[in-house]
């Protein structure tokens, strides 16, 4: 009796913690963001990940050029959530994967695509993103001339032109593809589009500790580790469970997201 009474009484204290650091993230829904639930699945992963050893999460929002030059001149303890490359790792020390954004081609349903192949690309209207690498990557070595390239400022643009038949092909991630469309479109609507089978590419995320930081490698030790009890506690995958079913899109909606995956 006394040790139900003690949780009870617990869940009415506020958490005491040691230390607070700030970490300054890029918007991008429904993975991080100032404006949703917990500021996002990756959001609440990582501040509960550093929970459990007392320290507490600030999240900052700028621009994501602004975010990686306050972690680079270590006006930050932490900077997330980004892809590994061979330039940012001269720089920075990579926590063990969050989770995997893992990238598509989606299209309207009623066209047939195949990239496996990519002559069979020849007459196909592909979006691409100003400052993204996708469809870049995807032609390294290839002559541009089969892919009609259609330039658009952001995800929006790109699905509403897909919906408007205007652009054939737009690669991106499938959880924020999904994101942006119920904001975009009804269900019936969104059940137009749909994406080819195989992925075009599956990247783990991490968090960028700065190695000329003093706090930073006592910082990567305590969060990998909390990322590691997180798992094992169930939580991590219950959170991820909560996003499929669109718990994270807003603070102010709870929409379901239905056959759809990125974090594993």
């Amino acid at each position: 009796m006394l040790v139900i009474a003690f949780f009870l009484i617990s869940m009415f204290i506020p958490q005491i913690y040691a230390e607070e650091i700030a970490v300054v993230m890029g918007e991008w829904p429904p993975y991080t963001s100032r404006n949703l639930t917990h500021h996002g699945v990756t959001g609440r992963i990582i501040s509960e990940s550093f929970a459990l050893s007392g320290i507490k999460v600030k999240f900052q929002f700028p621009p994501w050029n602004k975010a990686y030059v306050s972690a680079e001149t270590g006006n930050r303890d932490v900077a997330g959530v980004w892809f590994h490359s061979q330039e940012r790792q001269k720089e920075f020390y990579y926590s063990d994967a969050i989770g995997e954004s893992s990238h598509y081609f989606f299209h309207l349903k009623g066209s047939s695509l195949n990239w496996n192949n990519v002559d069979g690309l020849q007459e196909i209207r592909v979006g691409r993103k100003t400052n993204t690498v996708e469809v870049d990557e995807f032609l390294a070595g290839k002559t541009t001339k089969i892919l009609k390239v259609h330039h658009v400022d952001s995800d929006r643009q790109a699905f509403q032109l897909m919906y408007l038949k205007q652009i054939d092909i737009y690669p991106q991630d499938i959880l924020v593809s999904y994101f942006v469309l119920q904001q975009l479109y009804t269900p019936e609507q969104i059940q137009s589009f749909t994406y080819h089978p195989k992925p075009f590419k599956q990247i783990s995320i991490h968090l960028l500790f700065l190695k000329e930081l003093n706090s930073s490698q006592r910082l990567l030790k305590t969060f990998n580790k909390g990322l590691q009890d997180l798992k094992k506690s169930g939580k991590y995958q219950q959170y991820v469970e909560e996003l499929r079913q669109g718990k994270y899109l807003s603070k102010r909606e709870n929409k379901s997201v239905h056959g759809v995956g990125g974090l594993q």
